[in-house]
């Protein structure tokens, strides 16, 4: 598992799509890679293989991570405030501790996820296709 740091995935980034049609960081393959502990927030990650990468206590605040692909991911302990995850694959993810304050998670397909450590609050759940999930005591807004 490689481990990479703010700088590498910024040079990566760069050399992936361009400004101009919006496509800055698209497509960025990053599957099985240890982001752990890293900052990344404001970074746009639209689009990037993320399979079973490592993100615990990684910072992904206000991320476009818009159409990401995160099965099988280790988002223990990340603080995802405010990220963009519209369209995203997000399954069989490990989310102990995780911070989904103010995600967007529209259009994405959420599902055999245990969330019931997470925390949540001012979520977008809109077309999201919500399934085997564990929910924290209480449930979550916007998920019935």
């Amino acid at each position: 598992m490689k481990k990479f740091t703010r700088a590498e995935i910024e040079a990566l980034i760069n050399t992936v799509g361009t400004e101009d049609d919006g496509t800055l960081g698209a497509s960025i393959d990053l599957a099985g890679a240890d982001l752990s502990h890293v900052d990344l927030s404001g970074l746009n990650l639209s689009r990037a293989n993320l399979d079973d990468a490592r993100l615990c206590h990684t910072l992904l605040r206000e991320c476009n991570l818009q159409g990401v692909s995160l099965v099988g991911a280790d988002l223990s302990g990340a603080i995802c405030t405010d990220a963009n995850m519209r369209g995203g694959w997000l399954r069989w993810m490990t989310c102990q501790g995780t911070d989904f304050t103010g995600v967007d998670f529209s259009f994405a397909l959420l599902t055999s996820t245990d969330l019931s450590t997470a925390t949540f609050g001012n979520n977008n759940f809109r077309g999201t296709e919500l399934s085997g999930l564990t929910l924290p005591p209480g449930g979550v807004a916007g998920i019935s």
